[in-house]
């Protein structure tokens, strides 16, 4: 590993303050340059003869110095088509718009700004504005977790910037702990990504920004239910905890007109206002998606699921005779018994062209061995599935023996190339 010399033990005032000369790495796969700036080295002759970049910076490393880098290594980018940089505040961000101006090809951006208590709306719009010029991109991940500063304002900038991207494929967009968005940023957000008629895969993260209601939900699914041809969706909600059972029936309403779905991927992880109805909403949206191969739904630690609403999720989840991977988390759901258990494989049971099974009902203390045992005789009618993976952590009414009976029943499927049962003992 290169050794690193931090900036504040250089003096003077002179770019070697920022650019010193010993500390660099640099890495070439496949003319894909990865420049990993310890201290400030760059050599610019590399980057004009590739169409990928990526830029890491020492976390010492001193914002001033990190926007001369920016400068300096846009200015040689020419054909570039992919970035992966990381960034520090709205200092950044305007050496950032005076590179990607130039990159009128580019077709992937990556850009990182997790724990950033320097950028804020300014620092959006300044990149709203850039990407509205980049109308070659088919793909963007931008990364603002854990920024405290960021508003709704700025997702109305990065919506603004959104609409003109009629290419874009793929977006990932997070915001987790970004404690100041609320309801209008969601709206704000679906009013930019409604016009991208080419997508077909977003990930939206807003867990734990707690001012997000079932409105904000709305507001969003109005966005996201005109991408007809959207084919995987991922929305994480975790710990919003104002989120009530009308949030997911306007999700399961959303839901349904995307007849192009195959993967789904939905967190309500801890959000205690979701009851029984909340989740038969969303199965109503469900069981017409024909097209669905992947499904995950994160219930745990919402208090009022009950075995009945597994029942009825398995009535709508028989009807997906696609379905090839399923993976449902109802952890700290201290009201499912046995029953559920029973419920859920009566109904499972039917999906022949399952692969892959990954069940959670760690904390579930009223599961007992029976449960184990019922559930371990129905996963035997799985002829197909390659993969199994449940946990039981913590459930103070399940034995050893138990545990190891359901392992036994595991073993008699031939098809099985890894199954996995917790608590491992």
């Amino acid at each position: 590993m290169l050794s690193k010399v931090r900036p504040e033990q250089t003096t003077g005032a002179s770019d070697s303050e920022y650019f010193p000369k010993e500390n660099k790495k640099i890495i070439n796969r496949n003319n894909k340059y990865e420049i990993e700036i310890c201290d400030g080295s760059w050599e610019s002759q590399l980057v004009k003869r590739t169409d990928a970049i990526s830029l890491k910076f020492d976390k010492y490393y001193r914002p001033k110095g990190r926007a001369k880098v920016y400068a300096k290594v846009m200015s040689s980018m020419k054909k570039v088509r992919r970035t992966n940089l990381c960034s520090d505040g709205d200092e950044d961000m305007k050496a950032l718009g005076e590179g990607l101006k130039r990159l009128s090809s580019l077709q992937s951006i990556n850009l990182n700004f997790i724990s950033c208590g320097e950028i804020t709306g300014q620092g959006l719009k300044r990149l709203g504005e850039d990407l509205k010029r980049l109308t070659s991109l088919k793909s963007i991940n931008l990364n603002f977790a854990h920024c405290f500063e960021i508003t709704d304002q700025g997702l109305n900038y990065l919506g603004e910037g959104f609409k003109r991207l009629s290419s874009l494929q793929s977006i990932h967009l997070n915001f987790r702990s970004c404690r100041e968005i609320t309801d209008q940023g969601l709206k704000f957000l679906g009013e930019g990504l409604k016009r991208l008629s080419s997508l077909q895969s977003i990930s939206l993260n807003f867990g734990v920004c707690k001012q997000i209601t079932h409105k904000g939900l709305k507001f969003l699914v109005e966005g996201l239910k005109r991408l007809s041809s959207l084919q995987s969706i991922h929305l994480n909600f975790m710990s919003c905890g104002e989120i009530t059972d009308l949030g997911l029936k306007f999700l399961g309403g959303g839901l349904k007109r995307l007849n192009a779905l195959q993967s789904i991927n939905l967190d309500f992880y801890g959000c205690e206002k979701i009851t029984h109805q909340g989740l038969n909403y969303l199965d109503t949206g469900l069981r017409i998606l024909s097209s669905l191969r992947s499904i995950n739904l994160n219930f745990a630690r919402c208090y009022e699921i009950i075995d009945q609403d597994l029942k009825l999720l398995g009535e709508r989840l028989k009807r997906l005779s696609a379905l090839q991977s399923i993976n449902l988390d109802f952890a700290h759901c201290f009201e499912i018994t046995d029953q559920g258990l029973d419920n859920l494989r009566e109904c499972l049971k039917t999906l022949s062209s399952l692969q892959s099974i990954e069940l959670g009902f760690s904390r579930c203390c009223r599961i007992t061995d029976q449960g184990l045992s019922n559930l371990g005789e129905g996963l035997k009618t799985f002829s197909s599935v390659q993969s199994i993976v449940l946990n039981f952590s913590l459930c103070s009414e399940i034995t050893d023996q138990g545990l190891k009976s359901l392992r036994e029943s595991l073993k008699t499927l031939k098809s099985l190339q890894n199954f996995k049962v917790y608590p491992e003992k």
